[in-house]
């Protein structure tokens, strides 16, 4: 936002660069920040319409043009991201798990966000934005501020609540909101110190503001209370310290269950995590870093879908409430499970005390709180019909199954994609989505070897394009700025004065 109005204003190069990495950063990290990117590029124009300052550096047409293009090359930057996202947006759907009940509760999590003396501060800076006649970065992160507010106001109202902002949580904005507070804050806290220290005497002054703002940063750290604000994910009750997972004795004991389960579960074959011991689902996530095999879950969050053939509603929550409920060699053979790895967690039936009772489950070994089986009479994720193949491979991208003679059908029990393609001893073969979300396709009679390739489309490619057409704007714009660097730095002589003149 700083750097974006920077350029726009006064047209240096340099902040145009900066605000192209940022936002296309900030959009590959999460898309939601669109919505940020989006409102301070409006605020800045709205700020270069309503002003009136004759001396201002640059016309509106030019603000305009330059905002357009930070824009168009933050666009290009993430074309791989933004074109697959909306090719496939009829394929994706989002349960809301977190929103403002009303405008009270938005106003106590602003409140909760910064400190009371921050967010009056803020105020002062807001005001003082619109009190000078220039158009400057704080007047536009001051536009930008009040617009944003008034987009969560709204929609903490319920408003908009169609289309695409549904799959928006309200709380999630806040943090955007949290830095325009700070920014604000700390404007006015510079202009407040400025004018405080102008009775001074000049060879003085730097030294009165430096001292009167090491006694507010003494008076902020006297009257801390230790409390840093409430974030979208603070009800989650994850134990201390949480902040390097990978350094606590749980998720140890969790890396050498999934090292024992990748050892012994059978080829082709999916090792199901149940249970968590962060209190926080995603420490699953860390499965495919510690083991080379399929990975299943009891968090839909991470592979499931609506139409998923489990106890279930995904309406209700992101998890099986009773995962012991699909212990059974039924469901774990449908879904080509071969390995169990469960720990305790809150259900009406413990899943490590019913795994141990389980005829269907052979039990291995126990690390931690963990325990690991071994499904009996398991299915391999590729069948033509009951038929399991003689080998099978799963690569990061390609599925590959060998079978003595197949016939009809083949079922793939991973979750279908468009960017699948098959292939029925090296011919291609259509892919059809099954009513659970996974993948069947018909092979001719006396077929040996099947394989699935996740593929990269005409529209990856044309994202790819626009990408590198992105970068090389980047740096054309980057060398602009590096070639009016030079030139500025170049001595005025007689023999070059002239040259200068005439370009």
């Amino acid at each position: 936002l700083a750097a974006m109005a920077r350029f726009a204003l006064e047209g240096e190069a340099r902040f145009g660069v900066a605000a192209m990495l940022a936002s296309s950063a900030a959009l590959y990290a999460n898309t939601r920040s669109g919505i940020a990117i989006g409102i301070a590029a409006l605020a800045i124009v709205i700020g270069a319409a309503l002003n009136r300052d004759p001396d201002r550096a640059a016309s509106f047409p030019q603000i305009v043009r330059r905002v357009a293009l930070v824009g168009v090359v933050s666009v290009l930057l993430t074309a791989p991201l933004l074109l697959a996202m909306l090719r496939y947006a009829d394929l994706y759907y989002f349960v809301n798990y977190n929103e403002y009940v009303d405008l009270q509760d938005y106003w106590n999590e602003t409140l909760a966000s910064v400190s009371r003396p921050m967010l009056a501060v803020a105020i002062v800076g807001l005001a003082l934005a619109f009190v000078a006649r220039r158009l400057s970065v704080l007047r536009i992160v001051a536009v930008t501020a009040v617009l944003y507010v008034g987009l969560t106001l709204v929609l903490a109202s319920g408003g908009l609540d169609e289309g695409i902002i549904q799959q928006l949580e309200t709380p999630r904005l806040m943090p955007f909101q949290r830095l325009l507070v700070i920014y604000l804050a700390a404007a006015a806290i510079g202009y407040l110190l400025d004018a405080g220290s102008k009775r001074a005497p000049p060879r003085y002054r730097a030294y009165a503001v430096s001292a009167l703002l090491l006694a507010g940063v003494a008076v902020a750290f006297w009257t801390f209370d230790g409390e840093y604000g409430r974030t979208p994910e603070a009800h989650v009750t994850t134990p201390e310290p949480h902040a390097l997972t990978t350094g606590r004795q749980e998720f140890v004991e969790f890396s050498a269950i999934l090292a024992e389960a990748g050892e012994i579960v059978p080829d082709g074959q999916t090792i199901y995590v149940v249970g968590d011991q962060e209190s926080w689902w995603h420490e699953q996530l860390w499965g495919p870093s510690q083991a080379d095999a399929p990975f299943f879950y009891d968090d839909w969050m991470w592979y499931w879908h609506p139409d998923f053939e489990a106890p279930y509603n995904f309406e209700d929550g992101h998890y099986i409430p009773d995962p012991a409920s699909t212990f059974t060699g039924e469901w774990l053979t449908a879904n080509g499970i071969g390995a169990l790895v469960v720990t305790t967690m809150p259900a009406s039936e413990d899943p490590k005390v019913a795994a141990a009772t389980n005829p269907a489950l052979e039990f291995q070994v126990t690390v931690g709180a963990w325990d690991l089986y071994l499904v009996r009479d398991a299915g391999s994720i590729v069948t033509n019909g009951q038929t399991q193949p003689t080998a099978i491979t799963i690569d990061n991208q390609t599925i590959r199954a060998e079978f003595e003679s197949a016939d009809g059908v083949v079922e793939i029990r991973r979750n279908w994609f468009p960017r699948w393609d098959a292939f029925a001893d090296g011919e291609p073969v259509d892919v059809t989505r099954t009513t659970n979300g996974y993948m069947d396709i018909t092979v001719p009679p006396d077929t040996q070897s099947v394989e699935l390739r996740y593929v990269v489309t005409g529209v990856d490619w044309l994202g790819r394009l626009a990408a590198v057409i992105g970068v090389a704007a980047l740096a054309a714009f980057g060398m602009g700025v590096q070639r009016h660097a030079l030139a500025s730095k170049r001595p005025v002589t007689p023999g070059n004065r002239g040259s200068g003149l005439r370009r």
